[in-house]
């Protein structure tokens, strides 16, 4: 039961991942192909290149279209909103000391990737203030205003 209580973010989200991916994919036979869902997967992931190239041209013809893709954004707000709380409550992304020998870090300059990433959480790039340490890495931080 704690196992549900301390993950039901991530089941909610797998759960609404493949319920999506179920809605865009079985064009409402859901209910009869239960029984050979697996199968029924594999199958499509050879046309999913072809539904990924025709989806916004038909995107509104299906109505199940608008609620998988509506599922799969949730689900993924939902994964994404779990990640930002785990880097804030983690002591490995919030910590403003070095892991390495315990001294301060100070903010370095930002690579491609880190705005990439700062995107969608709330990471920023440090590295050692002592200079023989050389540690570099990404600490969680409030976002900018």
């Amino acid at each position: 039961m704690r196992t549900l209580k301390q993950f039901w973010i991530e089941i909610l989200a797998l759960i609404l991942l493949v319920l999506g991916i179920l809605f865009l994919t079985d064009k409402g036979r859901l209910v009869e192909g239960i029984g050979n869902l697996s199968i029924r997967i594999f199958r499509n992931i050879s046309v999913a290149l072809e539904i990924f190239f025709t989806f916004f041209k038909n995107v509104l013809s299906h109505p199940s279209n608008i609620l998988g893709l509506t599922l799969i954004v949730a689900a993924l707000v939902l994964v994404n909103i779990r990640i930002r709380e785990s880097f804030f409550k983690s002591p490995t992304y919030s910590s403003r000391q070095c892991p390495v020998c315990d001294e301060k870090i100070q903010r370095s300059d930002q690579k491609v990737l880190d705005h990439l990433v700062g995107l969608f959480t709330p990471l920023m790039r440090y590295e050692c203030s002592n200079y023989k340490c050389g540690w570099k890495g990404r600490r969680a931080t409030a976002r900018r205003g």
